[in-house]
């Protein structure tokens, strides 16, 4: 019977502590390769055409519309022959700037220069400096995720029997998703971006002080160089 019964001492206890270890970490180290395999095997199946870009200088050009966030003179959301609502309007963009690492990705400077047009033949001219962090989501893939922010000057003008003249402050917060084309170009969406004007529009003389806010949505595509 003796024979039979299970050592309990302190040092058939260890033993078995130890054995136990052991065979955690053998699992460990086979799960981490077995992952490091599939995820080698994963990367080597995104096409060249895909990768990431290599080249810290940028030129991207887009269009969209914005519509008003909030009440306007003639009521919330108004909608003026653009379609665009109150403040709002058609837009094309254009951004040139680089990056501080001398690659696609991680902290950047630009320049932003955007037109707007709107109801009653008017016209925004937007120019400012913009700070971009391009953050690369997938290695070996060129998608990034781009928060930025950009703070300038805004020129506003329409017609309505005068013509009519604003001058803000233009504050832009958005997010922008970029795909990578041949280390050479690039597709990108803007969405969500916001934009604020401080200041005063002349044209609207009974609200003309305060902020404005504005909704954009903006597609659109680039080239990187240097």
């Amino acid at each position: 019977m003796n024979r039979h019964r299970k050592d309990r001492s302190p040092r058939s206890r260890r033993r078995r502590r130890g054995a136990s270890t052991a065979l955690k970490v053998l699992t460990g180290l086979a799960t981490v390769v077995g992952s490091y395999t599939i995820s080698q095997e994963a990367e080597a199946k995104i096409p060249r055409v895909l990768r990431p870009g290599t080249r810290p200088l940028y030129f991207l050009t887009g269009f969209g519309g914005s519509t008003a966030l909030g009440r306007g003179y003639y009521g919330p959301g108004y909608v003026g022959p653009y379609g665009f609502g109150y403040l709002g309007g058609f837009r094309v963009t254009g951004e040139f700037g680089g990056h501080f690492m001398g690659q696609a990705k991680g902290p950047a400077m630009g320049i932003l220069f955007e037109h707007e047009f709107y109801s009653y033949r008017g016209y925004g001219l937007i120019l400012a400096p913009k700070f971009v962090y391009d953050i690369q989501i997938v290695k070996n893939l060129g998608f990034y995720v781009s928060p930025a922010v950009s703070l300038g000057y805004h020129l506003y003008t329409y017609y309505d029997r005068f013509r009519y003249y604003g001058h803000t402050l233009d504050l832009q917060v958005g997010v922008s998703a970029k795909l990578m084309l041949d280390d050479r170009w690039l597709v990108w969406v803007n969405f969500p971006n916001f934009d604020v004007n401080f200041g005063r529009y002349n044209f609207d003389w009974y609200y003309g002080r305060g902020v404005y806010g504005r909704l954009l949505f903006m597609i659109g595509g680039g080239v990187t160089f240097g």
